[in-house]
């Protein structure tokens, strides 16, 4: 019954990841000034974001099995 989301789940934190790791490769390949600074903060802030929702999804199915 919960298969569904938690397969949602999954494929959000994926696509989260890849949609990161892929402007941060296009910011540090710009020629620009602050290019390098705003992926390198897009990484950690990123990551951080993806985590967390991995962590609240996780919380919610444990939750609701219980």
């Amino acid at each position: 019954m919960m298969l569904p989301w938690i397969m949602l789940a999954i494929m959000i934190a994926i696509a989260g990841f890849i949609s990161i790791i892929y402007t941060a490769v296009v910011l540090y390949n710009n020629n620009l000034d602050q290019s390098s600074t705003y992926a390198t903060l897009l990484l950690v802030f990123g990551f951080l974001g993806v985590g967390k929702h991995v962590k609240i999804q996780c919380q919610i199915q444990n939750n609701i099995k219980n």
